[in-house]
């Protein structure tokens, strides 16, 4: 289940670790995030318009209805969970990035930029100073007749709310396929997955030219990547392929595939440690332990 091909690969996981299946039944999975508090994994059933929450206590029951399709989950640093809602469906407003209060009141932090509105908000990461980053593609302006919406906004953003209220500001338009995301050194570079260039790019907090972190294609292997993580040392780890999650060192060298039975989507860690990731899959949530902690993202 696991390709070496660096072996810095050997100090981040046990080449004979066991992936777990956790939770199936689904027809597509994505943004899992790890509620500390509450022992519990959430994750994104978009298809079903749901949020899904799992614990070894209680199993699996629904968190939220109504969820706007949501794809990408983090907290803030009030504890508060966000979410990418990419499509209006089934009485939810969509297209925007919600807040979820502790008192389970929802409200949309973005919806427009300078009045246009967002095409289909995917996936966002929190800062510790409360500004959030969010990727805002057009797919999920696709219908299943094979029209689509028109996009109002001037390309596929990456977006900076800062504070996480008022205006977005653009940290970069030259991410056509921008989709999963997330933050090195503070919040000093945004890398950015690139599903349809096959990319993981760079640009720093406040924009700029983006450069190429990583191509993620090997010999005839060519990764679509989708949502990404951090470990604790850096190391990043991105899904959206069929062999699995792509780790690469902090300066970009390709470290090996994490494999699962399924494509792999998106990643948490979780546990009392940080220490297992849960990848969400297709139909499925698997989890397998490492050796490393992964980057926390605390409520």
């Amino acid at each position: 289940m696991i390709e070496c091909f660096d072996d810095r690969l050997k100090d981040l996981v046990d080449l004979d670790a066991q992936v777990e299946q956790v939770a199936t039944g689904f027809r597509f999975t994505e943004g899992p995030l790890w509620d500390p508090r509450e022992k519990a994994l959430l994750f994104c059933t978009p298809r079903a318009h749901e949020i899904q929450r799992w614990s070894e206590k209680d199993g699996l029951t629904v968190f939220r209805e109504a969820s706007g399709s949501a794809a990408g989950l983090t907290w803030d640093p009030q504890g508060r969970l966000l979410a990418t809602e990419p499509r209006v469906s089934r009485g939810a407003s969509g297209r925007r990035v919600s807040r979820t209060s502790l008192d389970g009141t929802i409200e949309a932090i973005a919806t427009h930029f300078q009045g246009a509105q967002l095409s289909s908000p995917n996936d966002l990461v929190c800062l510790a100073n409360g500004d959030v980053i969010f990727t805002d593609p057009d797919g999920g302006l696709n219908h299943a007749d094979g029209t689509k919406t028109p996009r109002e906004t001037p390309f596929n953003g990456v977006y900076r709310l800062k504070g996480g209220a008022g205006e977005p500001l653009v940290v970069t338009g030259e991410v056509e396929g921008c989709n999963g995301v997330v933050a090195r050194d503070g919040g000093t570079e945004i890398l950015i997955a690139d599903t349809r260039g096959h990319k993981v790019w760079s640009v720093k907090e406040d924009g700029g030219p983006v450069s190429v972190f990583a191509d993620m294609t090997r010999g005839d292997v060519i990764g679509r990547p989708d949502g990404m993580k951090l470990d604790s040392q850096g190391n990043l780890y991105a899904g959206g392929g069929d062999e699995g999650v792509w780790v690469y060192a902090t300066d970009g060298t390709l470290l090996g595939f994490i494999g699962f039975p399924e494509r792999a989507i998106n990643m948490a860690w979780g546990d009392d440690d940080f220490q297992t990731l849960y990848c969400v899959a297709m139909t499925s949530v698997y989890r397998i332990r490492m050796k490393v902690t992964g980057q926390k993202i605390n409520p």
